[in-house]
């Protein structure tokens, strides 16, 4: 049985969406089966959108 992973990436509303889609990029290209883990994005929610200052 493959092992399920839980990847949690806290975003805050002023962070760079951009940043946020490399990241989510960049571990879905980590070569791991899909299914076998689960990409979490714990936003803070404020009012701003990401990338607003």
């Amino acid at each position: 049985m493959t092992p399920f992973i839980s990847i949690i990436i806290p975003f805050y509303g002023t962070a760079d969406p951009v940043l946020l889609q490399r990241c989510i990029t960049s571990i879905r290209e980590q070569g791991m089966e899909e299914g076998s883990y689960e990409i979490i994005v714990a936003d803070d929610e404020s009012q701003t959108t990401g990338g607003s200052t």
